[in-house]
């Protein structure tokens, strides 16, 4: 019997996982859950993770021959931009300038994936994921510690569009809404291509109550939400419609939604199953426990052989080669010493011994230096470390005051302010708590009608135009426009 093929996703407060095993052209399900990380630090220690990896491997009673890694949640970035056509090279100038911006992201080494897709002949849509070298290092060493081949690296839900559109239409477009416990992202696909990218800061656990029933007016704000950006993208993309919605859940799915949604957006909704995939569930309990389907990703497309878009393989032979260059260094370096000490004990010259332990000296003294050297980085990293520590600590203080704030209020507000002339594009709430709102209009005056409407919203401030930008759409002159502001911390009122 061959060993299977484990799947993790490694989000911001959770460790999911899936194991298959292929045997012939039959791909089987036989374990899926996910372990709760109590602390969210905890998933950046190397010795946290692979401790979760082995109880994931003891309980489950495992032993597989590969593990896929994808990243999701707080460890990654992604963003969708669309760009005016331009040299290779100055792309990823712009797009390192944009990962930057992002705090996270400022002063920390990263790398960076990125998928280009044509829009017209002058305009491009880039889908661009970035990671930090030091959750790559993390992660990947929690693995080494199990001695179990990494076999890719991976971000989710990017890693798994290939699944759900393997054949791409000329005409229609598609879409697809990943749903987590508190996030969810909607992503609309035409032509292999990814059009548009949205993430939102809500999921399904914030559209039920305590009693597990559906609150129509959360549940509303976020299908709203959904229901403009689908509007947004077909006046841009006015022959093509979406015909098909894919829900791909993390968790238990839940009919009633399903059900709903599909009536408030008025599209053919879709939630996604085990079968559609080619995967057979391998044991009758499968069936009553929680299915994670974004695990599945690295391992089914080991099995079917496909290539992913937002595969980090670079990272990966970074790090072998660092490994393989430390093991070489090691055996060198004990190599030489070997032969210095037989060296030494043959030679019958007394100068031929010494000259051998001056040798040996040197490379102590040389270790001793880059020692020296790496025992002050690891200070220097500690110290950052400790910094971010007491900063995440303030943030998550601010944080627990704004969650006094009902978020279907503020939406619910903000939308109440905006000119009906005004078409929103995107709304979105960074971690320092800047409120980015994106739209077009037709007439620049409602730009400025829209700033003084939001200067009337109680927990805004600092109101401001973020870019400004003019436009031809079928003849007609179109004003795209960012606007920028932030909301109040009620502690500074008091």
């Amino acid at each position: 019997m061959p060993k299977g093929l484990l799947g993790l996703e490694i989000a911001s407060t959770q460790v999911r996982y899936a194991y298959l095993e292929k045997n012939l052209r039959k791909i089987t399900l036989l374990k899926s859950g996910a372990f709760a990380v109590a602390n969210p630090d905890l998933i950046k220690d190397p010795g946290f993770l692979s401790r979760t990896i082995q109880d994931i491997l003891s309980q489950n009673r495992i032993s597989p021959s590969k593990i896929f890694l994808s990243l999701s949640g707080d460890h990654v970035m992604i963003n969708q931009l669309n760009l005016p056509r331009m040299k290779k090279d100055e792309m990823e100038e712009v797009l390192r300038d944009e990962i930057k911006r992002t705090p996270r992201f400022a002063s920390a080494p990263f790398d960076y994936v990125y998928a280009v897709s044509k829009i017209s002949e002058q305009k491009s849509s880039v889908v661009v994921c970035a990671l930090r070298q030091v959750t790559v290092d993390s992660v990947t060493r929690a693995v080494r510690k199990t001695g179990i081949p990494l076999e890719s690296l991976e971000i989710s839900p990017l890693n798994f569009l290939e699944f759900l559109y393997p054949e791409a239409s000329k005409e229609a477009s598609e879409a697809a809404v990943f749903l987590d416990d508190h996030a969810s992202s909607l992503v609309i696909t035409w032509q292999s291509g990814i059009r548009f990218f949205f993430q939102m800061s809500s999921g399904k656990k914030d559209f039920y109550t305590e009693a597990g029933q559906l609150d129509p007016s959360r549940f509303q704000v976020w299908w709203g939400e959904i229901k403009r950006v689908l509007k947004s993208y077909h006046r841009q993309f006015l022959a093509r419609s979406v015909e098909k919605l894919w829900v791909v859940e993390n968790g238990p799915s839940q009919e009633e939604f399903l059900k709903t949604l599909g009536e408030v957006l008025e599209v053919h909704t879709a939630s996604l199953t085990p079968e559609a995939l080619g995967v057979t569930i391998g044991v009758p309990q499968a069936a009553d426990t929680a299915l994670y389907f974004l695990p599945m990703a690295g391992p089914l497309a080991y099995c079917k052989g496909i290539r992913q878009k937002f595969n980090f393989e670079h990272f990966l032979k970074r790090v072998n080669v660092k490994d393989l260059i430390r093991r070489t260094t090691v055996f060198v370096i004990f190599y030489c010493l070997v032969l210095a000490i037989a060296s030494g004990a043959l030679a019958l010259h007394f100068a031929s011994a010494t000259r051998a332990i001056r040798k040996a000296g040197q490379t102590t003294q040389a270790r001793l230096a880059l020692l020296t050297e790496q025992t002050a980085t690891l200070r220097k990293e500690r110290d950052d470390y400790l910094l971010t520590k007491s900063r995440l600590l303030k943030q998550a203080s601010f944080i627990k005051t704004l969650n006094r704030v009902s978020w279907s209020e503020v939406l619910s507000k903000i939308s109440a302010v905006v000119p009906s002339q005004i078409s929103l594009s995107s709304f979105n709430i960074s971690e320092a708590m800047e409120v980015k709102i994106e739209g077009s209009t037709y007439e620049i005056d409602r730009i400025a009608e829209m700033i003084r409407t939001l200067s009337d919203v109680p927990f805004l401030e600092k109101i401001k135009f973020n870019h400004f930008r003019e436009i031809q759409l079928d003849k007609k002159r179109v004003v795209e426009f960012g606007i920028a502001a932030q909301i109040k911390n009620p502690e500074h009122e008091k």
